[in-house]
């Protein structure tokens, strides 16, 4: 929803060649401070009225209402971002005394069933007599209770839930899927999900079964197995890159990519473009990209699609094809790993991104003032000192905040910021960047890049690697929470597992708790596999998330030099991600903190091109120089290597936005990092 004072025809988008935005969308920009400021004042003048015009009501109901209106007012002016979120102030803190207390009072309470079953009878009781009303305090209750009652739904849903329909739960199910395959009734899987489909084609370990099965459906003429095609495809990569295999897998992408426009559809468009590419074969991958894109369900892959189509348009020679797809690329994802790898060494398509402008926020809504009591709720939270519970309410109610105007968005993630709830604060300020271009600045974008942890990680700690790498591998492990704990047991600040740390020395697990002794064992072990990989950071960061010998495997398995392919080619969708949005953090906090990415790109190039990349020789678009330089790090190992200040973004909301489920492994599929004789 637009806000009250920056009302626009359009979104702001940068600004860039051969596109115009009407001027008003700036207003932020280039105004001074204190101007924009005033502006900020002079539009809340004209929103009270819709609040205070209710001559319809009794006039015992009015008051309040006006009250309150008027109290949204005052609420909304605006404040300074960088000094409310070092003080932590919060929007009770002007509130009346009187209110405040008995506001407080009420969280109290809260706290106090939460911690205490027995007391959740007596609550219903409350929240019973309050439904309906009208105060403040009332609306402060019911979200409250609300909340409660939301939380004890939903663990009574996941109590309840049968595995009886899911073939990933219900190994008799799985077992007879796996028969109606191997019959080769391909319709039997029609109407279950695409990951149970994948889950059941997991199963087949012969690749002599796996390929005559392929073949056989790869042949069909119907569109009765589009499912069960890329999923045997996906399957079938494990042989590569086995000829015969590469041949059968490509056939089963080709007939699922034009037997629907679901999401295993658009998987088979996007992962047979990038086979083609493999192949050094261009020519259809803009119109297979065209079609991942259409695909709701596959939004995951846009910037991917956009990045692939732009290159495969320039190696042939279509020039304005890949201009367009690069322009599109950088309006949509802009601070994607692929807007960098394609973009990053034009400075106007990135330095507009951290650029010094102010950014007011507002502890109160006047478009959404009905649920100003969940932003009490949560700075009542917050005052009593219980963090957590407010970003968990923060979290649960996502998406009334976004319903927020962006600067109460913006209040809501500096309060998160001051608090030290990462998860919810990168969470709200990436879909705040999304819908509200104008709002990022160098200030929003430390608020989302945080230097947190860096008296350890920085340089007086004595480790020869970048702290700005390891701050990057932090922010994307466990969003800098100390007490992170993974399913499959990895621990703290860098997510190590038990026996990984005894490699490095004896320590109990419980310390691995403590920042400095993960950050120390964690950074000994990443300097150790780096020397392994010959300080090869994507590679090193990849094995890092997923396993080295499962690394060792995929470099089998797709051998190429272009290594953003080789990126995107991972099966594991967890680990493509998890390298790309390292990366990413990585380029930012350079840019942010550190020396000039785009000077040090253009420094180092280590890696030969693929043929069709020898193609392209156009200054607007050398994607191996700007690549290997964005992803070359200093390892303090190998002295061969420049210390190259940059990297590389993924889908901006990959740890912070839910996606489309895919077919590849899950968090507990992979052990990370595994331990093995190599690193001692």
């Amino acid at each position: 929803m637009p806000s009250v004072l920056f009302d626009a025809e359009e979104p702001v988008k940068p600004p860039g060649d051969g596109i115009k935005f009407p001027r008003q969308n700036y207003k932020m920009s280039v105004l001074p401070k204190s101007s924009s400021r005033t502006l900020y004042v002079l539009s809340l003048a004209t929103v009270p009225m819709m609040f205070l015009t209710s001559a319809t009501l009794e006039a015992s109901r009015a008051r309040p209402r006006v009250a309150a209106a008027s109290e949204n007012v005052r609420m909304a002016m605006p404040h300074d971002l960088i000094e409310t979120a070092e003080k932590g102030s919060v929007g009770l803190d002007f509130d009346e005394p009187q209110f405040r207390q008995k506001a407080l009072q009420v969280g109290a309470r809260y706290l106090q069933v939460r911690r205490s079953p027995r007391l959740r009878d007596s609550f219903e009781k409350e929240c019973a007599k309050t439904a309906g009303q009208e105060t403040r305090l009332d609306q402060l209750k019911a979200v409250y209770c609300q909340s409660e009652a939301d939380r004890l739904r939903k663990s009574d849903v996941s109590q309840d839930s049968s595995p009886n329909l899911d073939p990933r739960r219900n190994s008799s199910l799985r077992r007879d899927l796996a028969e109606q395959l191997r019959s080769q009734n391909w319709n039997a899987v029609a109407d279950i999900t695409y990951p149970a489909v994948v889950n059941v084609v997991s199963g087949f370990k012969d690749k002599t079964e796996l390929l005559n099965l392929g073949r056989a459906l790869s042949k069909k003429s119907a569109c009765t197995g589009s499912k069960a095609a890329t999923a045997f495809a996906y399957k079938i990569e494990e042989h590569f890159p086995d000829d015969e295999a590469v041949q059968i897998s490509r056939a089963l992408y080709d007939y699922a990519s034009g037997c629907g426009t679901d999401f295993a559809a658009a998987k088979a468009s996007y992962r047979l473009a990038l086979l083609d590419i493999w192949q050094n074969r261009c020519d259809r991958v803009p119109r297979l990209m065209s079609k991942v894109e259409q695909v709701a369900e596959a939004s995951q892959f846009n910037s991917r699609a956009k990045y692939w189509s732009a290159y495969c348009s320039e190696v042939l020679g279509q020039k304005d094809a890949s201009r367009e797809a690069r322009e599109s690329l950088r309006a949509d994802h802009a601070m994607s790993f692929h807007n960098l790898a394609a973009n990053g060494q034009r400075g106007e398509a990135i330095d507009w991104i951290t650029r010094d402008t102010d950014a007011p926020i507002a502890f109160r809504s006047l478009v959404r003032p009905e649920n100003n009591a969940l932003l009490i709720a949560i700075e009542v939270l917050v005052k009593l000192k219980a963090v957590e519970l407010a970003a968990d309410l923060t979290d649960r109610n996502f998406a009334v905040v976004q319903q927020f105007e962006p600067e109460v968005r913006l209040y809501l993630a500096a309060l998160m910021h001051k608090h030290n709830q990462a998860l919810a604060k990168f969470k709200i300020l990436s879909s705040l960047f999304r819908d509200s271009p104008r709002l990022v600045s160098k200030a929003t974008m430390k608020l989302y890049f945080p230097l947190w942890f860096f008296d350890i990680t920085g340089p007086t700690s004595g480790s020869t690697l970048d702290p700005l790498l390891v701050t990057a591998l932090i922010r994307q492990e466990s969003a800098f929470n100390t007490r992170a704990r993974s399913r499959v047991g990895a621990r703290g600040l860098m997510q190590l597992m038990p026996a990984t740390a005894r490699m490095m020395k004896r320590v109990r697990t419980n310390k691995l708790f403590e920042p400095e002794t993960n950050i120390a064992l964690g950074t000994q072990y990443l300097r150790k596999r780096l020397a392994q990989y010959d300080g090869d950071v994507e590679l090193t960061l990849a094995a890092y998330n997923a396993g080295f010998s499962r690394v060792d495997e995929w470099k089998r398995r797709y051998p190429t030099d272009n290594r953003i392919l080789f990126l995107d080619l991972i099966p594991f969708k967890e680990t493509r991600e998890y390298v790309s949005s390292i990366l990413r953090n990585y380029y930012w906090y350079t840019k942010l903190y550190g020396k000039d990415p785009v000077v040090a790109l253009q420094r180092s190039s280590s890696h030969s091109t693929t043929p069709a990349a020898r193609d392209v020789a156009s200054d607007n678009f050398d994607l191996t120089s700007t690549f290997q330089a964005i992803t070359r790090a200093q390892s303090g190992l190998v002295t061969a290597l420049h210390k190259a200040g940059a990297a590389v973004p993924a889908v901006m909301h990959a740890a912070e936005s839910a996606s489309a489920e895919d077919d590849d492994a899950t968090v507990s599929d992979i052990v990370r990092p595994e331990p093995d004789s190599s690193a001692n």
